[in-house]
């Protein structure tokens, strides 16, 4: 249910990550909530945006690596679907459960 593949692009003039789920699981279901979350959310976007420059620059700092910088994120990151999880609640989101495959 968790299970994710992380892709990179090797241009640097196009800086690309993707990110592949397995379709309707868990993990894909709570990515498109904390997108649609976020979408609904500006201050909450805003306050997304902030954390993942702070936490870049201070892994940057301390000669880090990628893998550093997710392990920093996770706390704001736990906290921030409790919020969504919420927010799902209280507008009644819901995520797919079935999405044509292509």
């Amino acid at each position: 249910e968790w299970a994710k593949r992380f892709y990179g692009g090797m241009d640097p003039g196009r800086i690309v990550n993707v990110h592949v789920r397995r379709h309707l699981s868990a993990n894909a279901a709570t990515a498109l909530l904390f997108r649609d979350w976020l979408r609904a959310n500006p201050l909450e976007r805003e306050a997304y945006e902030e954390a993942k420059w702070a936490l870049a620059a201070q892994v940057r700092g301390a000669g880090g690596s990628t893998t550093a910088y997710t392990d920093a994120k996770e706390p704001w990151i736990g906290t921030a679907l409790h919020r969504a999880r919420e927010w799902a609640e209280e507008t009644g989101w819901r995520g797919p459960t079935d999405v044509p495959r292509t």
